[in-house]
């Protein structure tokens, strides 16, 4: 369970820092750091593939999570179309006065 939470909370401070290309190696760094804790303990095969799926998934979970929430936090920027039909540009000012 602890290991679970902290690759949530290792995924999300991920998030909140990095674009999403950090999920790769987060996941190989924390798979190869599971499996060697693993191999060190003397723990089952099985237990340690399964403990490196649910650090991974969890990491990717955290990320999504702390992703999402982000988003909604963040204030909306006013669309271009918006802004080009309430603020007419200058430039398409036509002029009264003809040059000879």
């Amino acid at each position: 369970m602890t290991i679970a939470i902290s690759s949530l909370l290792v995924g999300a401070a991920l998030a909140l820092r990095f674009k999403v290309m950090i999920l790769l190696p987060a996941i190989v760094v924390a798979a190869v750091l599971v499996i060697a804790r693993g191999v060190f303990h003397g723990d089952n095969f099985w237990w340690v593939i399964l403990t490196a799926i649910l650090v991974t998934i969890c990491l990717q979970l955290g990320y999504l999570i702390a992703a999402f929430i982000r988003v909604a936090i963040t204030p909306a920027r006013p669309s271009d179309f918006v802004t080009e039909t309430l603020i007419p540009a200058r430039d398409h000012v036509v002029s009264d006065k003809q040059s000879s």
